[in-house]
């Protein structure tokens, strides 16, 4: 037992209105570090174009055609030829 004292090292106390207080974490830097600009704080004139990208619906009108004639005949395509083919010609001309 006595050799692991020997070896052991204790942290260093130091006291604090009488009672023992171990030193923990790191000492306070010398100065505060100063923040530097590295651009000018100023607004840009203009906005990134994010959201001016739409998204538009194509062949809108050819589809409501197209799902009445569907419901109209129980989701048969037989009856609702002519409307599939619109819809159809519509979107590999909106491509």
């Amino acid at each position: 037992m006595a050799s692991f004292y020997k070896w052991h090292k204790t942290p260093p106390i130091l006291y604090k209105n009488g009672n023992p207080v171990k030193r923990v974490g790191r000492k306070p830097g010398k100065e505060p570090v100063q923040y530097r600009l590295r651009f000018p704080p100023y607004l840009k004139d203009s906005v990134s174009g994010k959201q001016e990208k739409k998204m538009d619906a194509v062949c809108i009108q050819e589809m409501t055609v197209m799902m009445a004639c569907l419901k109209k005949n129980e989701f048969k395509e037989s009856g609702c030829a002519p409307e599939i083919s619109a819809f159809k010609k519509c979107l590999v001309d909106a491509q």
